[in-house]
């Protein structure tokens, strides 16, 4: 009970605004549960019991069982408010839910304003389910994080034989439309396969490893989903298939030359999936924005074992400091190869059009030869057909002869029109002597390799050959920058002296064109001096790779400060962090034996409590962790302490993007 004098307290006499700031402080996991108990106190007061806004009460939705789902139903059955506009921030930690179905028309129904979703998918969530709720497209929605737990305890092949595969959801996602949806960070992530399990009271041997379901089939999806417009509205991009090489679906090459891919994007997680040494330079190559890069778990890095791996080790922490830092003389030979290839397909088309404009002509003229001849012989053939023609023996020259006479090419002549309007475009096509292309300056700030078992003083060695690696790689690039300006010098006076010794007119169009990567996706087609200056060809060339044109001037002062933090050793270094910030096995959430129990809480215990810690109330958890127990203290590391962890590092970054906490 609430003493009266208390209820004097200034304490109640703010105002609602002020309450509204102080709720926005409060995490929210804990808004609800604050505001509830606040209104609690104001409703016993005599003074204003409105002071408090319910919207708090339903801003932020964190469901964790399926009696927690039934409670929110009849709580906004029983309220006067219009409840559908109120949540901003929705998540399912459950992983198994009595009706499904129950779920996806509360969702359905309060999507209108959410601006952040996260939901559990357990292995009684069908991809049909998962559908229903993506069908529609959610304009607000600004973050989607979906976890998939299919894990089994017992071999069971139903969900392999009946085809669960969640591809459709990306499917559904890619469609999308860009101008009215506000999707910015996207998370798709299955959780690893859970360890062999014990049977340790009823005496059998360890049963071994369980193939577990798959969640992705068609990876081809995941390339339909980068390219896509909201796809390239994309920022933040987790996503976390076990043991999967996804990197050949996400730098696929692109049916479509001008289409982009994730233009974006700024934080890349693909912990868990399997990659190699050159994957790093291979993501950066094709995604030249991403300033962070977490790789946990990836195989890129396997601690050392014996003396014969150090020196692999060695070599491969060289070559990923060596890639971050070069990544864009790669873009620029990326480019120049590109170039070659516009250049190249120009010329064909040059060729084909006077090939087709000869062939043209020549029929033009043996169509006005044959009408000469026809005219000219036309008295003679009326003086010979009074006679009777005499048919001589032997086969005759007409079944001899074709029966059509055949056409020089499949396709049809052009047309006088269309031959001039093609010159034209020809003529108009008119290319650089040279182009010299800039390499871009290194974007990346952090870069996460975690893996286990390895001591501190390992992972500080590891970080000194990363840093040492990525300081002559910028020495690398500081060469190859002037390298190119000494190029295209030579080029522009190459083009100088041939325009006085010939004395001709030389077009502006012909110059040499010094070009520098505009990782602001700012394109060049909005720039109508360009735009009048090239041909089309060139534009589609120059927007592909986010060219533009720059001057030496211009290039020096933007080197200028890399070379003096190279010099004053206070260089930039991309924050390298060794330590994992994901989990190596998984576990199973719901066990088909067992469907009465909560396996919630099963799944956050099973390897923290032994059976005589467990309360009372949970004895039949005790029960179920007598029989299984998982056999996963070898390297199962959870996530790491934020002060473990180097400060700043992607994991930080990686954090603040999915922790609900933080929407």
């Amino acid at each position: 009970m609430i003493m009266k004098s208390s209820l004097s307290h200034p304490l109640f006499k703010f105002p609602t605004e002020l309450w509204d700031l102080i709720l926005s402080f409060i995490p929210n996991s804990l808004k609800s549960f604050t505001t509830h108990s606040l209104l609690i106190i104001f409703y016993q007061s005599e003074q204003q019991q409105s002071i408090i806004s319910n919207n708090h009460l339903f801003h932020s939705i964190n469901l964790t069982s399926h009696s927690q789902l039934k409670t929110l139903i009849n709580s906004i059955q029983s309220t006067n408010h219009d409840f559908k506009t109120l949540p901003r921030t929705f998540s399912l930690k459950a992983w198994k839910l009595k009706d499904n179905h129950l779920f996806i028309n509360l969702l359905n129904q309060i999507s209108k304003n959410l601006r952040a979703i996260e939901l559990n998918i357990g292995p009684l969530f069908g991809p049909d389910q998962l559908e229903e709720v993506f069908e529609n497209e959610k304009s607000n929605l600004k973050v989607l994080s979906l976890r998939f737990n299919q894990n089994v305890s017992k071999r069971s092949y139903e969900p392999f034989l009946k085809g669960a595969y969640f591809d459709s959801t990306i499917d559904l996602i890619s469609k999308w439309s860009a101008k009215s949806s506000s999707l910015r960070s996207f998370s798709f992530i299955q959780d690893p396969a859970p360890p062999p399990i014990k049977k340790k009271k009823m005496g059998e041997i360890d049963e071994g490893g369980i193939a577990q379901p798959i969640i992705l089939f068609r990876f081809e999806t995941l390339k339909t989903f980068t390219s896509s417009s909201i796809g390239n509205r994309i920022e933040d991009l987790r996503i976390r298939i076990p043991n999967r090489n996804l990197l050949p679906s996400l730098t696929q090459k692109l049916n479509n030359p001008s289409s982009k891919r994730l233009s974006r994007l700024k934080t890349l997680d693909l912990s868990t999936t399997s990659l190699n040494h050159q994957s790093v330079l291979t993501i950066l190559r094709n995604y030249p924005s991403i300033e962070h890069l977490i790789l946990d778990r990836t195989h890129l890095i396997v601690p050392v074992r014996f003396d014969a791996d150090q020196e692999r080790v060695t070599e491969t922490l060289k070559n990923i400091g060596m890639s971050v830092a070069t990544v864009g003389i790669s873009r620029a030979l990326d480019a120049n190869r590109a170039w070659r290839e516009v250049v190249e397909k120009i010329q064909v088309q040059r060729n084909l059009i006077l090939m087709q404009h000869d062939r043209n002509r020549d029929q033009l003229r043996d169509s006005s030869h044959g009408n000469a001849l026809s005219s000219g012989s036309s008295s003679g053939l009326n003086s010979r057909r009074n006679h009777t023609r005499v048919k001589k023996p032997g086969r005759s020259a007409f079944a001899s002869g074709p029966m059509k006479q055949a056409r020089l090419t499949s396709e049809p002549f052009p047309s006088v029109s269309q031959l001039t309007k093609t010159s034209i475009e020809i003529q108009e096509t008119i290319l650089p002597t040279k182009i010299v292309i800039i390499p871009s300056k290194p974007k990346l700030k952090t870069l996460s390799v975690g893996t286990s078992k390895v001591t501190q003083e390992v992972r500080n060695q590891w970080k000194e050959w990363f840093e040492e690696s990525y300081r002559d790689g910028i020495e690398k690039y500081i060469k190859n920058v002037y390298e190119k300006i000494y190029e295209f010098e030579r080029n522009l006076e190459l083009w100088n002296s041939k325009k006085n010794k010939e004395e001709e007119e030389n077009e502006e169009r012909t110059k040499p064109l010094l070009l520098k990567f505009d990782d602001e996706d700012q394109s060049i087609d909005s720039n109508e001096t360009e735009k009048s200056r090239f041909s089309q060809p060139i534009l589609e060339f120059l927007n592909q790779f986010n060219l533009r044109i720059t001057s030496i001037e211009e290039i020096l002062k933007d080197l200028q400060p890399i070379e003096i933090r190279l010099d004053t050793q206070t260089l930039n270094i991309p924050i390298f962090c060794s330590i994992p910030d994901c989990k190596r096995l998984g576990k199973v959430v719901w066990d088909t034996d067992r469907r009465e129990i909560d396996l919630i809480r099963i799944g956050q215990q099973l390897t923290k409590l032994k059976i005589e810690e467990c309360v009372v109330e949970d004895q039949e958890v005790g029960k179920v962790m007598d029989v299984q127990d998982h056999d996963d203290d070898d390297d199962d590391e959870l996530e790491k302490e934020d002060g473990e962890h180097l400060v700043g590092c992607g994991h930080f970054i990686n954090r603040r993007i999915w922790d609900s906490e933080y929407w």
